[in-house]
């Protein structure tokens, strides 16, 4: 079951990314003849195919695997926010063929795979705080840079956002860029501690100031 399982899931995904390369059935000619709502469930479809292997393997390699800290709930919650918002805007992109030189099937296949790197690093942040915050963070920078690239310094400034696709867009593109920062400096602050050198000492002294002093 694991193995056909893994197997329909990796073979689903290569259908899908089969729309993110020029192509008669191309993204956003593909999107056209089906709806604008296609073109969001195939951005969509990589990163599930994605996190569905990720899980598969996890789950076979840790069967009764378990970890009962929550410490990174919040940085998951706000990369699954953060994804759901960047297909979204992505969508959008599609719509409007707003990818800079990039062609939408370029540019929409970026995006996917800039909200894998996001949510496998979240995902992967508790176990290995190196790896996931790297992941997290790359996948935030493309997803910041493009931002930037596209509606700061390019020729699509947010306004024309809202006037095209309409206000709830524009605040879904801004939405990204916001989520997609605060996630790259919560990423580095783990890295930066993760490589930060530990005091030998300080275990000890804190374990050996926290004891109860022993009777006569």
């Amino acid at each position: 079951m694991f193995a056909a399982g893994l197997i329909a899931f990796t073979e689903f995904g290569v259908i899908a990314s089969g729309h993110f390369v020029s192509a008669p059935w191309e993204i956003d000619v593909y999107a056209k003849h089906e709806g604008l709502e296609v073109a969001g469930v195939l951005i969509a479809l990589l990163p599930a195919c994605a996190l569905t292997v990720m899980a598969a393997i996890v789950s076979w390699s840790h069967p009764t695997g378990r970890r009962r800290q929550l410490e990174m709930l919040p940085v998951i919650l706000v990369s699954l926010l953060g994804a759901v918002l960047a297909i979204l805007q992505t969508t959008d992109n599609v719509a409007r063929k707003d990818f800079g030189t990039a062609s939408p099937e370029d540019g929409a296949f970026a995006a996917a795979v800039a909200v894998i790197l996001w949510l496998v690093g979240a995902f992967w942040l508790a176990r290995a705080r190196r790896t996931g915050a790297l992941l997290i963070m790359l996948g935030t920078f493309i997803l910041a840079d493009g931002f930037v690239t596209l509606h700061l310094l390019g020729g699509t400034p947010v306004s024309e956002i809202a006037s095209k696709s309409g206000v709830a867009w524009a605040g879904i593109a801004l939405g990204t860029a916001t989520l997609a920062v605060a996630s790259f400096v919560a990423a580095l602050t783990f890295l930066v501690a993760a490589l930060a050198p530990r005091r030998p000492w300080a275990g000890i002294r804190r374990q050996s100031g926290s004891r109860l002093p022993s009777g006569p």
